[in-house]
């Protein structure tokens, strides 16, 4: 499915007052209306990046993105300008899904070596893989810890040793390897690349982070140091406002009452019922220049 998101004013509402909602050019999307939309989850939220419920896909890459937006203070549609690169893409706070590993079952036979006892049906499982995930595990580790280590990451087939002798299906693409890792104190120390893809994605396939090697009593570990935060849906940055139009010539932006904005049609404005029309707002001034000069005259017979 295509992911498109173009603006498009809403039908004017046919009542005479309106929230500005109904001036918005885009859908207030959550991650739940993202999916149901297009079928795949929106992207993870960047806690760099303020809070934005709507995308412009139709947006020049080559100029500003330049829209509407509600001015509560002044009480007018003001012009906000931001990077194209952020209209192309929303920023929808709540967790990324990230898919659970789960490696294919397989049919090779673990022996052990001079009994030929046969391990468990499944105990290779999470000690396979391809050689596209060993040379990319190879690389992802080494770029990890560039200039740290005496040498290059390199890797090697495991097809026997001490105690073990794997037996391999015809139509098994996957093998048991090893990375070889070349530590500071000149020796070299194997990791199976199968329980690194598990640690790698302990939460989720595509899930941020890097490698750290930790030493402990028995040697070094390979450990995925997550990059996924405590609260990494949500940030304190002030929310991108949706785009609006413009208004039409017969609407206007008011205040109600209480303050909030409201918009309506000019030419029902006088008649509209529960509403702060104008001469609501010149009762409101008389009745507060009546109370001042009325403080004033008390402050001059008690002295206050």
């Amino acid at each position: 499915m295509e992911i498109e998101m173009k603006p498009t004013p809403k039908p004017v509402p046919d009542r005479d007052v309106y929230s500005p909602v109904e001036l918005e050019l885009f859908p207030r999307l959550t991650r739940a209306d993202y999916k149901a939309r297009f079928g795949v989850q929106a992207p993870p939220f960047d806690m760099s990046r303020p809070v934005q419920r709507f995308f412009d896909t139709t947006a020049d890459p080559l100029k500003p993105y330049t829209f509407l937006t509600l001015d509560k203070k002044q009480l007018r549609l003001a012009s906000v300008t931001i990077p194209t690169a952020q209209a192309l893409s929303p920023n929808l706070p709540g967790l990324y899904e990230y898919a659970k590993w789960a490696p294919e079952p397989s049919r090779v036979q673990i022996r052990v070596v001079g009994t030929g006892e046969i391990l468990p049906h499944g105990s290779a499982d999470n000690l396979l893989a391809t050689r596209e995930q060993v040379e990319a595990m190879r690389k992802e580790v080494g770029l990890c810890f560039m200039g740290l280590l005496t040498g290059g990451v390199t890797s090697e087939e495991a097809t026997l040793n001490s105690s073990y002798q794997y037996v391999y299906p015809i139509d098994e693409p996957r093998r048991i390897w090893r990375l070889l890792v070349p530590l500071a104190h000149g020796a070299t120390q194997p990791f199976n690349v199968g329980l690194l893809l598990q640690e790698r994605y302990r939460l989720g396939v595509g899930a941020p982070g890097a490698w750290k090697l930790i030493e402990d009593s028995g040697g070094y570990s390979l450990v995925w140091d997550s990059a996924i935060g405590p609260t990494p849906d949500w940030n304190d940055l002030p929310e991108t406002p949706i785009p609006m139009r413009t208004l039409w010539a017969d609407e206007e932006l008011f205040y109600q009452f209480g303050g909030n904005v409201g918009v309506r049609k000019k030419s029902t404005a006088p008649a509209v019922a529960g509403g702060f029309t104008d001469a609501d707002r010149s009762l409101q001034q008389s009745i507060s220049a009546d109370v001042k000069a009325i403080r004033g005259r008390i402050a001059q017979v008690f002295g206050s």
